[in-house]
């Protein structure tokens, strides 16, 4: 194939692709497009809302004018602000058009439709690159070069010949490594010889693969390395020689008694900087400095210490000879270091420059063998050391695998003990059906373990065949530990918390889901057997209606009263304290914050005394109610909640206002803002854009809290003609009807509603989570 023809062909994969065995380009391309695209959409909505608000500001001022001047001037000044309110009118319509509501959605549609438009454009080149790829035998190394496939047209009767002649040649050099000849040479000379025939094998191997051109390449990279160690260390023994005679010169001619001063000198020396570190330590630690001029006077301790270690040691000829002596040995070391290093990256650039011609048909092959056993697809491709590290964690998942289906378990029979329970045809004799569920939950979640790294080793062994299928080799074991040692650090130390926490959350998950389908409650605690859909019907229908309803309605009001109360007082203290007019701001912030230092369970204790018939708050409200009616008694849990938890949102919020720019409301002044309109339009936007991701905490929190409805009446008061189940009161939230259910035997029942309500809560937080400017980046 002509050159010209393969710079056709390059035109394809110019711009969108820079390794076709990654697809590295195309992916990253299309992420570019769909964020640009999200990009434009956020600034378009946000540039309306701004003008939109800009204008509804104006229009406003403009309008008090035009009353002020109405009331106040003659009848010309009025024409004047009539003309002002046209112009303010006709503005109004011009921003309508450019930033309504329909135009923006045009725009959007416009731009979603030209990017979707780029992705296709994007997409179709690559296929064609890919096409033109398969039907030309092109090959794309690593580094993304593409080159002709020089072997497609060779004869397998001369692919076979030139194989002969390799193997011939390969077995007449191993027949020299026997050789009289060879075993009389040195170390070095022996590895130069070899890579010198390694030189000579690559040679004829290039006349019917690539592996040639490599092997070559490492070889001769391999005489350099060889021939320049070999000329520095010929060097470094007769600087070191040199230095050594001249060390025991010295040492018999100065005086013994000099050197056991200077010695003497070198140990008071390294004491007494000792003891400065101690004394600059505990000064951080008495407060007599700071952490700052610790650090700060440590280092000039050091520094200091390092000079006058230093100028001792020149002033002994003896000491420094000794010196030389180690700084030639650390400097030859560093330099082989450093020379390994270029080695290193050489063969790499040769690995990443050269292509690999491989069939298509080993791809499926490595997949296959990945899935079998996983840790052989890796093998199959050459990723030796890696295969041997998976082949580790495959006798791990493997023993895992083995608990899963019942090994090592304490009663249960892992996952296939959760179709019976223990429970036999005529009553339970196999043991405990909890410890069936349990350990029937941890069958899964080891079997899900195993699936899921089953399914990456197949893949990856797929990925990695069909990137050496295109011609680019896979990476050395060295390449891949270094990418986890610097941009790979995070994924790796970060794995093993990972696998803990799935651990931690999941365990706890599957059981609640499996014990929602049993009839595990007070009557048959160790051998409940499987019912289905029974425990959801019982919920949610028939006798439980009212329970439900009351609860849940209590829960609801509860959990969005308490998330919002919480915010809005802390918000106006805040606010109050903030203000530039209050003296005394540390002493009302300190009084604001006292809630939150003292213990939650001794609050709730003195306020359930307080609110006591004839105690102090039933005085102060004229009301004796608060723990015998259901209506007071929740606006009392109320009140006391908001008290207890408006504390930490106080701290946010004032450091949120104080960050604030005063710019802003310098502008928003300019544009005749009052000061409510400032509060409403500046102020609350950026700390709820801020404190977003806290609030939803805060809304789960309110909506788990279980403390204060247990301590303060436990879930009371109780009517006697109620016809909640349960046990519910009428204060009782989801929590603390849970907890009853679960005192009471009905686990069951107590897993069917964490189910459904817990999966209720997190959808609706973790849709306002993803919709909220603050987790996707945007500008408040």
């Amino acid at each position: 194939m002509t050159s010209a023809k393969i710079e056709q062909i390059k035109k394809f994969q110019k711009s969108d692709l820079q390794s076709l065995s990654k697809d590295a380009s195309i992916k990253a391309n299309i992420k570019v497009l769909k964020d640009d695209y999200e990009g434009f959409v956020r600034n378009l909505k946000d540039e309306r809302k701004f003008k939109l608000a800009e204008f509804s500001i104006t229009r406003n001022l403009q309008r008090n004018l035009y009353y002020f001047f109405d009331n106040i001037f003659h009848k010309e000044n009025i024409k004047k602000n009539k003309s002002k309110m046209e112009y303010y009118k006709k503005r109004r319509q011009e921003l309508i058009v450019d930033y309504g509501y329909k135009p923006t959605q045009q725009k959007i549609k416009i731009k979603k439709k030209s990017n979707n438009l780029s992705i296709a454009q994007v997409k179709n080149r690559y296929r064609d690159s890919q096409k033109q790829r398969v039907e030309n035998q092109l090959l794309i190394a690593a580094n993304g070069n593409w080159y002709e496939n020089e072997f497609v047209n060779v004869p397998k009767t001369q692919i076979k010949v030139f194989k002969q002649e390799y193997s011939l040649k390969k077995t007449e050099f191993k027949n020299y490594l026997k050789s009289a000849e060879f075993q009389q040479m040195d170390k070095f000379q022996k590895q130069i010889k070899i890579c010198e025939q390694k030189v000579i094998l690559g040679e004829i191997q290039k006349k019917f693969s690539y592996d040639g051109y490599l092997k070559q390449a490492f070889a001769e990279n391999k005489i350099e390395f060889l021939k320049t160690y070999i000329i520095k260390k010929a060097e470094y023994d007769h600087k070191l020689s040199e230095s050594i005679l001249n060390y025991q010169k010295l040492k018999t001619t100065i005086n013994s008694e000099s050197q056991t001063l200077q010695k003497k000198a070198l140990n008071e020396l390294k004491k007494q900087y000792h003891n400065d570190i101690k004394n600059n330590f505990f000064g951080m630690l008495k407060k007599t400095i700071n952490f700052k001029a610790y650090q700060t006077k440590r280092t000039d301790l050091k520094n200091k210490y390092i000079s006058d270690k230093k100028t001792i040691i020149f002033s002994n000829k003896v000491l420094l000879a000794k010196w030389e002596i180690k700084k030639i040995k650390n400097d030859f070391k560093q330099e082989q270091a450093h020379d390994k290093l270029i080695l290193v990256s050489k063969n790499a650039e040769a690995t990443s420059r050269i292509p690999v011609q491989q069939a298509k048909w080993k791809k499926f092959f490595a997949c296959f063998l990945g899935f079998i056993i996983p840790g052989t697809g890796q093998i199959y491709n050459g990723q030796y050391i890696k295969g041997l590290i998976m082949y580790g964690l495959t006798i791990v998942i493997g023993l895992l695998v083995a608990y899963a289906f019942g090994v090592g378990n304490i009663e249960g029979n892992g996952i296939l003990g959760l179709i019976t329970l223990g429970n036999s045809e005529y009553f339970w004799s196999n043991g405990d059906a909890r410890y069936f569920v349990i350990e029937g939950a941890l069958g899964v979640l080891f079997l899900s373990f195993a699936i899921i790294y089953i399914i990456v080793s197949a893949r990856e062994s797929y990925l990695v065949a069909r990137a050496k299928q295109n011609g680019a080799r896979v990476k050395s074991w060295l390449e891949t530990k270094n990418y986890f040692k610097d941009e790979g650090y995070p994924i790796a130390t970060s794995i093993p918390a990972f696998l803990l926490v799935m651990f931690i959350i999941f365990v706890p998950i599957i059981t609640t889901i499996l014990l929602a389908f049993t009839n595990y409650g007070p009557n048959n605690v160790s051998n409940f057997e499987w019912v289905g859909w029974e425990q959801f019907q019982i919920v949610f229908n028939g006798d439980w209606t009212n329970t439900m309803v009351s609860v849940l309605g209590w829960t609801a009001i509860w959990t969005v009263f308490n998330a919002t109360a919480a915010f809005f007082l802390a918000f106006i203290l805040a606010s109050l304290v903030n203000n530039q007019r209050i003296k005394g701001k540390i002493l009302f912030r300190l009084v604001y914050i006292l809630p939150w230092a003292i213990p939650g369970f001794i609050s709730i204790l003195l306020f359930k005394v307080m609110f006591m018939p004839g105690s102090i708050l039933s005085n102060i409200f004229g009301n004796d109610d608060f723990q015998t009616s259901p209506l007071y008694a929740k606006i009392s849990l109320l009140m006391i909640q908001t008290w207890m938890g408006y504390c930490v949102n106080f701290v946010l919020i004032t450091g949120i206002l104080q960050s604030i720019p005063k710019d802003l409301y310098e502008a928003a002044e300019i544009d005749g803002a009052s000061s409510l309109k400032k509060t409403w339009k500046v102020t609350i936007p950026l700390i709820i854009f801020q404190m977003t991701p806290i609030l939803i905490g805060q809304f789960i929190g309110a909506f788990n809290n279980f403390s204060i409805i247990y301590l303060y009446l436990d879930g009371g008061p109780y009517d006697v003609n109620s016809t909640l189940f349960g046990g519910a009161g009428t204060t009782d939230t989801v929590a603390s009807l849970i907890f009853k259910l679960i005192q009471g035997g009905e686990v069951a029942k107590a897993s069917v509603l964490n189910i459904v309500v817990s999966g209720v809560i997190v959808a609706i937080s973790v849709g306002v989570l993803l919709k909220s400017k603050s987790v996707k980046g945007g500008t408040s």
